[in-house]
């Protein structure tokens, strides 16, 4: 009895493990039948998120960028904006013109000396050797055709003859003194027309194949007023071997006497004319840490604008880039606008 009751139960535990072993199998190959997945409808919903998680950050790199784009224009035109109210403009005085085409002419400037126009120059001397009696004029003094300059006692007849001044002038030089023996030749005074003057400009070798006579000369003094306007009369065959420069002369009216002898001057000549599209004052020309601005009027700001420039003539200068035809620009008294530029930009560092 026993022993089938030990049979009974081995037999039981055999089953069992048997069912274990079953249940294993079955598990097992259920698990490996199913993908990585868990489901088809799941599987999709991962692809779908993967797909709308690559648009998101498509959408936001581009979004981004377009962000630093904004930045970078912003960043361009901040602080190169300057508002003043119709108060502070007239204050200012700052005078709007619009950019335009114009016909500039290259200029070159030139060194010159006023001298006297040594064809209206007499050096005054005696007919007869003899003694000086008087001198009745002196350096700078104007005289007439006719005036008495000086009387001389003849050695030969031991009378008195007057000396007359030949030209109506002033008196440059004066070299006889009172009292002494003036001979044959000798020079007792220079006396000169300066109606009109000469004014001789030195120019260089590398300049001088551009100037012709009859061009036109704008005399200037050394501070810049203008003084006359003139035309080159002579140019030298000769150069000087000391300065390695050749001379150009202007023949010029000197009616109300403010073109002195001995003065130096300038003269400025135009060389080459032609017609530029855009064109504005040079006194427009502002610089903004080191390149060329000009303010330009827009919707009652001004902005200050980047511009590349060309040739100059006379108040103009070319603007190659930068500026179109009728732009309007501050032509006087930028430099206010600049320096109201600048407390903006000190202010936003702050």
């Amino acid at each position: 009895m026993n022993s089938l009751k030990l049979i009974l139960a081995r037999s039981s535990q055999a089953t069992a493990i048997t069912v274990i072993l079953l249940l294993g199998v079955m598990s097992a190959s259920w698990i490996l039948s199913i993908k990585p997945g868990v489901s088809a409808a799941d599987g999709h919903s991962h692809d779908e998120h993967d797909e709308h998680s690559d648009h998101d950050d498509h959408e936001d790199h581009a979004e981004h960028n377009d962000h630093s784009d904004h930045t970078e224009n912003h960043e361009h035109d901040e602080g190169r904006h300057v508002i003043l109210n119709s108060v502070q403009l007239a204050k200012a005085k700052i005078k709007i013109e619009e950019a335009r085409s114009l016909n500039l002419s290259e200029k070159l400037v030139l060194n010159g000396l006023i001298v006297p126009n040594q064809e209206q120059l007499v050096h005054v001397v005696p007919r007869f050797p003899g003694l000086i009696q008087t001198i009745d004029k002196s350096v700078g003094q104007s005289v007439e055709q006719g005036d008495v300059l000086a009387r001389i006692e003849s050695n030969q007849s031991l009378q008195i003859y007057e000396i007359t001044s030949p030209i109506s002038g002033t008196v440059l030089e004066r070299p006889a003194a009172l009292g002494e023996f003036a001979d044959e030749g000798d020079r007792l005074m220079v006396i000169a027309d300066l109606s009109t003057v000469w004014i001789d400009f030195r120019v260089h070798q590398r300049d001088f194949e551009r100037l012709r006579k009859s061009q036109a000369v704008r005399i200037q003094s050394v501070n810049g007023q203008q003084l006359a306007t003139s035309e080159i009369s002579y140019i030298s065959p000769f150069g000087a071997s000391d300065t390695q420069t050749m001379k150009v002369r202007a023949v010029t009216e000197n009616t109300n006497g403010q073109l002195r002898p001995g003065l130096f001057v300038t003269g400025e000549v135009d060389i080459i004319q032609r017609e530029v599209a855009v064109a504005v004052r040079q006194r427009a020309i502002q610089y903004l840490e080191g390149e060329p601005v000009v303010f330009v009027d827009v919707g009652g700001e001004f902005v200050a604008v980047d511009v590349e420039l060309g040739t100059s003539g006379g108040d103009y200068v070319e603007i190659i880039s930068g500026l179109q035809p009728g732009d309007r620009y501050a032509a006087d008294n930028s430099f206010i606008l600049k320096a109201e530029l600048g407390k903006g930009l000190a202010a936003h560092e702050h």
